[in-house]
């Protein structure tokens, strides 16, 4: 008898399956989303090109107050939601704002009048000390994924030994370097095809009794049955049992506690009649997500 030798080749799959980077946004206001005239000592407002929602008028640009607003620059409504408009703006012409806009102002301002006039709905800021205010917010950032960050042997080898009847089992261990458990997926799990052209078979566990397992010729002897299980430091196993290559497909393991780690071994049933030493390979792939 000689010594048969096994290498198992592992091919590392990360997937990382959390949404993708999105912006999430709001309508707000600028001084840029006005169109100002310039009348030397101060500006007065002659349109609006900005996004919409909560509006507020600057006091002063470009160094300057702003104290005049013409008529229809917030005609139609368009995504307007609220203007606010401060003192300095001592006079509002008929059509300037859309009724159905909110004037946000101080009582006895000229934005007041012009909402008790047109029949605006008013918001007093002068009582903001007594209630919050309320309305939108822009808020422009990106989200991005979180990285799934594992580390996995590329390469395992173990050995079928047919003088002692025994398999030397490696442990296989992988490593969670992230901030949240993770479930580990057996995504693949299958003898390689140059492994095949040798005449080696993958076969199920019970193809054979265990006794008919020791007794197979030389030719039976290359259909082989390798499994790998999970064993220790898992937080979570999902599948405690042995998972052989053959037909093994998108298969979850179990999950991994955050920062930690946890192994697997292999198991085989397997003949002893082999004419020379033989290396076989297997790929198995894993998939990664975050619980």
């Amino acid at each position: 008898m000689k010594k048969f030798t096994v290498i198992l080749v592992l091919l590392l799959t990360l997937g990382i399956f959390t949404s993708s980077p999105f912006t999430m946004s709001a309508f707000a206001s600028s001084p840029d989303d006005f169109i100002y005239v310039d009348s030397g000592t101060s500006y007065t407002i002659t349109g609006y090109k900005g996004p919409g929602g909560d509006v507020v008028i600057p006091e002063t640009y470009n160094g300057k107050p702003v104290d005049m607003i013409n008529p229809y620059v917030f005609r139609p409504a368009s995504l307007v939601t609220s203007v606010e408009i401060h003192n300095n703006i001592t006079n509002i012409p008929v059509q300037a704002i859309d009724p159905s806009i909110t004037i946000k102002g101080y009582s006895g301002s000229a934005a007041h009048t012009y909402a008790t006039t047109y029949g605006n709905p008013f918001v007093d800021l002068g009582a903001a000390s007594a209630s919050p205010a309320t309305g939108s917010t822009k808020v422009n950032g990106i989200i991005s994924s979180t990285v799934i960050d594992c580390v996995v042997p590329l390469t395992v080898s173990f050995a079928i030994d047919p003088n002692t009847d025994s398999f030397v089992s490696p442990r296989l261990k992988i490593i969670n370097n992230t901030n949240a458990p993770v479930n580990v997926t057996i995504v693949d799990f299958k003898m390689d095809q140059d492994t095949i052209n040798k005449g080696f078979q993958s076969v199920a566990p019970d193809t054979y009794t265990d006794i008919e397992w020791k007794g197979l010729n030389k030719t039976d002897s290359k259909k082989l049955a390798i499994g790998t299980r999970a064993d220790t430091g898992w937080a979570l196993i999902n599948n405690g049992g042995t998972l052989y290559d053959k037909g093994l497909s998108n298969v979850l393991v179990g999950a991994i506690a955050a920062n930690s780690d946890a192994d697997m071994v292999f198991e085989a049933k397997h003949g002893n009649s082999f004419e020379k030493v033989e290396t076989v390979s297997y790929t198995l792939s894993f998939k990664f997500e975050l619980q």
